[in-house]
């Protein structure tokens, strides 16, 4: 349960819409034992919105999706959901996955996302005799997200040898002009804002969208790879970064779905000119 296997490896992903075949790379690391494990971390409490990764969007369970992407995946080869809710193990079962069971200590609302995933990883690995290669976290807040992104990125992480690879997307605020309250005054946050202000005279800047994180298996957890100096960016588009966190991201990501349906079910059809 759990593991699936999709044969070939992409190479040179670097839009989700170019994806090519290079056996070596799969073969290499199946032939070795290695494995590309996808964590979906998904408990059942939520701060933000109550039960949040079991709300629906587009009619399904927002946990379900992210199962889906993983199993649709082509570079993932195993998947376990880490949970304290039988309501979302009962989901990962109706897909065929395997559940890990999250203890109390790791499902507060304060406790980091590491220390989760290293559990659910020691706990596949023993269960099911496996050795971890690549280890990609999924979280359920982030349905617009395609398979596409998750291979794009693993095969970025094999490609140029990194152990982190994090989707980002472009700011839609830069953060110098982020702003602080003191004493009833604005400060700035972290740097004082150029005057002009003209955006078009900032430097690009870009925001984890929490899509996918991909992590080199072999770094260990005792830090956090996420946050260090070297992770490299994922780019995607802000039209598949909504990562939900209040009811009105919810609303937004469901127009967004919607957008983009009704732009598949618009398109033409090609016509058959022996029929005319």
């Amino acid at each position: 349960m759990g593991t699936h296997d999709h044969g070939t490896l992409a190479s040179g992903i670097h839009r989700p819409t170019e994806v090519a075949p290079q056996p070596r790379l799969i073969h290499l690391t199946l032939e070795k034992g290695g494995r590309v494990l996808a964590v979906v971390p998904a408990r059942g409490g939520s701060k933000g919105i109550p039960k949040k990764n079991t709300l629906l969007f587009q009619g399904r369970p927002l946990v379900a999706h992210a199962l889906t992407h993983a199993l649709t995946s082509r570079l993932i080869t195993d998947v376990v959901l880490s949970t304290d809710s039988k309501d979302i193990a009962r989901i990962a079962a109706e897909h065929d996955v395997a559940v890990v069971d999250r203890p109390l200590a790791l499902a507060g609302d304060e406790v980091p996302m590491m220390p989760v995933v290293e559990h659910a990883v020691l706990k596949h690995e023993a269960d099911a005799q496996a050795i971890v290669w690549i280890v990609v976290i999924l979280q359920p807040t982030c349905p617009l997200r395609e398979p596409a992104d998750i291979d794009g990125a693993i095969q970025m992480l094999i490609d140029r040898g990194l152990d982190c690879v994090v989707s980002v997307a472009p700011s839609r605020e830069h953060p110098v002009k982020a702003k602080r309250i003191v004493d009833g005054i604005l400060k700035p946050y972290f740097e004082v804002e150029p005057s002009g202000g003209l955006r078009q005279s900032l430097p690009l800047s870009w925001r984890r969208n929490g899509a996918v994180y991909v992590l080199r298996r072999a770094k260990g957890f005792d830090s956090d790879p996420i946050r260090s100096s070297t992770v490299a960016p994922y780019i995607m588009p802000l039209d598949r970064s909504i990562d939900i966190d209040d009811p009105l991201d919810l609303e937004i990501a469901e127009w967004m779905a919607s957008r983009v349906k009704a732009a598949v079910t618009s398109t033409p059809r090609d016509v058959d000119d022996s029929n005319a």
